[in-house]
């Protein structure tokens, strides 16, 4: 027995779209009428991509847009012509800037997908629980920051430039499995496979790390194809300070390395 449409003989929903929309938890979408304000930007580096106010954008129609405006978290960032800002789809996927990302998920209403977004996957979360590490850590601390700031006499409120800051920093410094290079190329072949391993085998990561990649050192664009890879000079440990000190602050418990 199956739910899927597909294996069903494509029978469509009995359901009318209002209605089916109302069983999504609220969070999870974005009001669509509020989310075309904002278009693609990218920082210098062409890494970091960011949400610019549409109001505020140069040539924003323009396929060879290029002009530089002030992105919603205040940083310059170049126009592209990737247009409406989509957090789920590429380019942005690749490399968010969480205080464009936190901004437009308060504005759209879709505060329950960041929080998705920043979750790990079951296998990564698995990881980090072996590493002695909460996977949920992060995603706690803004869950927490969001109840705070939405209560009747809260100090700042949800859309208060605060708010979106500890929110930014929390998911930031989020726990990240570092997996080794072998398994990071191809995760089922890979040296952890066992010999009569079957064809749906999959690494779970044993000799997986849990850092803090806001706060280890990274490999810059000298490194060419292994620019991002973790250097060993500094590896920063996950949860790092920064998301201790947040997990304390707002109470929330295994903020502390095993």
């Amino acid at each position: 027995m199956t739910n899927d449409p597909a294996e069903i003989g494509g029978q469509d929903s009995l359901l009318h779209p209002l209605d089916e929309l109302a069983l999504i938890p609220p969070g999870l979408v974005p009001d669509p009428m509020v989310m075309v304000q904002f278009i693609t930007g990218v920082d210098g580096a062409g890494s970091i991509w960011h949400a610019i106010d549409r109001q505020r954008a140069h040539y924003p129609w323009t396929r060879a847009a290029s002009g530089v405006a002030v992105a919603v978290c205040g940083a310059l960032a170049r126009v592209t012509n990737h247009g409406v800002y989509d957090r789920t789809g590429p380019p942005v996927t690749y490399g968010p800037c969480h205080v464009c990302a936190w901004t437009v998920a308060i504005a759209t209403g879709s505060t329950e997908r960041e929080l998705q977004l920043i979750t790990p996957g079951d296998r990564s979360a698995a990881g980090l629980a072996r590493a002695g590490v909460d996977p949920l850590l992060a995603v706690k601390i803004c869950r927490a920051v969001l109840v705070r700031e939405s209560c009747p006499d809260a100090e700042n409120g949800l859309d208060h430039a605060a708010t979106v800051q500890v929110l930014a920093h929390a998911a930031t410094h989020r726990p990240v499995l570092a997996v080794p290079e072998d398994c990071a190329e191809d995760d089922r072949c890979c040296r952890h496979q066992p010999a009569a391993a079957e064809e749906t085998w999959r690494c779970d990561y044993p000799d997986g790390a849990a850092l803090c990649f806001a706060c280890t050192l990274r490999a810059g664009p000298w490194a060419g194809g292994w620019e991002g890879d973790v250097m060993d000079e500094c590896r920063i440990a996950a949860p790092c300070g920064v998301l201790q000190a947040l997990a304390r602050h707002y109470g929330i418990t295994g903020g502390s390395p095993s």
